[in-house]
């Protein structure tokens, strides 16, 4: 009962346009957090959400027109709506949109773009995107190639905690640098010098 009576109150609330309420059930929907799941109410709440401003929101619903989840696929949409939240510093906002860069829309010339929008959430501390930009320099996808940056990010982001695949670029990479360019990309990685962004490329 207290459930039914916090979920009535969420949506008068959402209703009269509280933006925190709108994207909260949102994620209630999405993920059938006390509710059956329903996509299509996710899609609709964060929408809501996501016109008034909402960072969180505008990623959230992005994701969706991405997958095609209560929503038809559109990258288009997706695409404006991770700018929007990208735009606003939200690291998620920020990765989804390299990411989207990067390999969705399959096209060369968005790699700059897409090294781009990956530093600017890897250095917000955020591991995934640490992992990709320093595939990105250590490959030169989007960007000059540089083995001792590429390593060092992978290094961060392995260190933070970042999904499968870091240890084996990791090796990957060092298969192709010197015994001396490991040991500088190791104390690159551990000086904090990539984080306060000194080594811009």
């Amino acid at each position: 009962m207290e459930q039914a009576d916090e979920m009535n109150r969420l949506e008068a609330q959402a209703t009269d346009g509280d933006v925190l309420a709108q994207y909260n059930l949102g994620v209630i929907y999405y993920w059938g957090r006390g509710v059956p799941q329903n996509l299509e109410s996710s899609a609709r709440w964060y929408s809501k959400a996501a016109n008034q401003g909402y960072y969180r929101a505008q990623n959230n619903l992005g994701v969706m027109y991405r997958d095609g989840l209560g929503v038809a696929q559109d990258h288009a949409e997706a695409e404006r709506l991770f700018r929007m939240s990208a735009d606003q510093g939200n690291k998620k906002g920020q990765y989804n949109l390299a990411m989207l860069y990067a390999g969705d829309l399959d096209n060369a010339a968005f790699l700059p773009e897409a090294y781009r929008w990956m530093r600017l959430a890897a250095l917000q501390g955020f591991a995934p995107a640490q992992h990709k930009l320093g595939v990105m320099l250590g490959w030169g996808l989007g960007v000059e190639q540089d083995f001792i940056q590429g390593y060092a990010w992978i290094t961060c982001s392995i260190e933070i905690g970042t999904e499968d695949g870091a240890e084996g670029n990791l090796e990957t990479l060092a298969s192709h640098m010197t015994p001396e360019q490991i040991a500088e990309a190791r104390r690159l990685a551990s000086s904090g010098e990539l984080m306060e962004g000194r080594h811009d490329n």
